[in-house]
């Protein structure tokens, strides 16, 4: 058994940036020589697979993801022509492939890969083989840091009770997927539930893996986070402390688990107001992982977020906007993997992972920049981007059953999803010019229109939007043109948990607009608390 790190997105809103340690199960051959220092030596189908496994678990285990995926996927290829795709074999280097993803921030990826060797073993070896329960537990690991709770729960527990049959009740796997389970259970704020089975998986790696090992440090670390979400942060700081102390010799000063480490001891420090011990870890943190990941992953641009709160409660907003900027263009790469999921219920709760860094952001700009024009326009051009993405994501399951309802409309409904994937894609990437992406946006406003004509559903949908639209017009100043508006939580900078002052506040809305007369120039406008607003919203509809 090994350990990764789960939480890609690093962020566990409400508690702002909480990250959980997944005990992972590879099935990753060890091997005493490394690869590519074997001499000519005859082997057989199995050896050769061995031995890429064993190279993918060495560049794991080094933190070089973009290494190991491309051996992980030599071993699968391999597989899949030397013993077969029905074989536990090569569902093992699907596998790997499907944790090398997660890690790597591609949790979509991951979810595919690890449901395609789930059903080989399946069909392999049936349901109650300790195998079968492996991959449960990496598969509920992907849909955790996708955000789907739902998912995710009932495939540890049957994981846990696998491993119990086949083992006993204190055998290191089931710890590991006791530790998976209750760190779940602190991101969905079950924190009662969860402690009794930290401490478990805790006693079981101490009293059969010993103190200084890296899943005991797995172990603490998730142990730690409870506290920290309950409020407990000096029981907290001592078991980060352990934890690095673990990780530092184990893993080196060069890994990603150990730049988490940093990160959740400066979180802590945040929390309770040490900024200058916070700063410093964070800093570490961050630069470890543009170094070991780049500057693309999600880790890193979690890292970039916890600076930017910092940098704004210690009067360095600009500082704080200009990190935020750039993590939300890493989020923006990230989100476009939202359409190859196909579930609407899990496209949400992807999306709803980003959203607590989508309201620091707001929250950042209404404060302190509301007359800074680049910053407002950053802003509203943020905001029409993740709500054409939800919006879009929403309708895809929509037009099916539209489809299936009415049969005249299949073609324009297909026509329709081509244009939001084209619409999605090119505003996130921003490679179309505006004209072209006004023209396109007109295209599938005329083809919403003629649907909406013959799925009386529909028109009733519009109509409720347009009702909403207005409600937010009327609390408007006047003069002013409505261009786009956005429900967020407050976030309050300056709050110190530990004094018991909450990070968040009531929840708002903020309108962006033009000035009747200067078309070009865009300026923001905070509504007020959101419960008015949604009243008003409720009895119009």
């Amino acid at each position: 058994m090994f350990k990764g790190e789960l939480d890609a997105s690093d962020v566990c809103w409400p508690d702002h940036c909480l990250t959980g340690r997944h005990s992972t199960d590879w099935k990753l051959s060890r091997h005493p020589s490394p690869l590519m220092s074997l001499p000519n030596m005859p082997f057989n189908d199995q050896d050769q697979i061995s031995l890429l496994n064993a190279q993918v678990m060495q560049l794991y285990h080094q933190g070089q993801y973009g290494s190991a995926v491309s051996f992980a996927e030599q071993a699968r290829d391999f597989a899949r022509l030397s013993i077969g795709e029905e074989s536990v074999g090569y569902a093992h280097t699907v596998e790997n492939l499907g944790e090398i993803h997660r890690a790597m921030g591609n949790p979509v990826s991951a979810e595919s890969l690890l449901k395609e060797a789930l059903n080989i073993k399946q069909r392999v070896l049936g349901e109650s083989h300790l195998e079968y329960a492996n991959t449960l537990n990496n598969l509920a690991g992907a849909y955790k840091t996708m955000g789907d709770y739902a998912q995710a729960e009932p495939l540890y527990r049957q994981s846990i009770a696998i491993r119990e049959e086949c083992l006993n009740e204190r055998a290191p796997l089931v710890a590991s997927t006791l530790n998976n389970l209750a760190d779940l259970y602190r991101e969905m704020g079950r924190y009662h539930a969860a402690e009794p089975l930290h401490k478990r998986a805790q006693e079981i790696f101490r009293n059969t893996l010993g103190e200084f090992h890296p899943d005991y440090a797995v172990s603490l670390n998730n142990l730690a986070l409870l506290y920290k979400s309950m409020g407990r942060y000096y029981e907290a700081e001592p078991l980060y402390e352990k934890v690095i102390e673990i990780d530092r010799e184990v893993l080196g000063e060069n890994h990603p688990d150990y730049a988490t480490d940093l990160n959740n001891l400066a979180e802590l420090y945040h929390y309770v107001g040490k900024y200058r011990e916070a700063g410093l870890l964070y800093y570490q943190a961050a630069e470890i992982r543009r170094a070991i990941l780049g500057e693309n992953h999600p880790d890193y641009a979690s890292s970039l977020n916890n600076l930017a709160a910092l940098y704004a409660a210690t009067g360095r907003e600009s500082q704080a906007l200009t990190l935020l900027e750039k993590s939300a263009r890493i989020d923006n790469q990230i989100i476009q993997q939202v359409f190859a999921i196909e579930s609407e219920s899990q496209r949400m709760a992807f999306l709803k992972t980003f959203q607590g860094k989508q309201d620091l952001y707001i929250s950042l700009v209404t404060r302190y920049f509301s007359a800074t024009s680049t910053a407002v326009k950053e802003a509203f051009t943020l905001i029409k981007r993740r709500k054409l993405i939800q919006v879009d994501a929403r309708a895809s399951k929509q037009d099916i059953v539209l489809g299936l309802k009415y049969p005249d409309l299949k073609s324009k409904l297909q026509q329709l999803q081509t244009i939001r994937m084209q619409n999605v894609e090119n505003s996130l990437k921003g490679t179309m010019p505006p004209e072209a992406q006004k023209d396109l946006e007109n295209l599938k406003h005329k083809i919403e229109q003629d649907v909406a004509e013959q799925a009386p559903e529909l028109d009733a949908q519009n109509a409720r939007k347009r009702s909403e639209f207005e409600v937010i017009s009327r609390a408007m100043p006047a003069n002013y043109q409505l261009l786009d508006y956005v429900r967020y939580n407050e976030f309050d900078f300056e709050a110190v948990p530990a004094d018991g002052r909450p990070r968040w506040r009531s929840a708002r809305y903020v309108a962006f607009a033009t000035p009747n007369g200067e078309p070009e120039e865009i300026r923001i406008f905070d509504l007020g608390e959101a419960a008015e607003i949604d009243r008003q919203i409720a009895s119009s509809s």
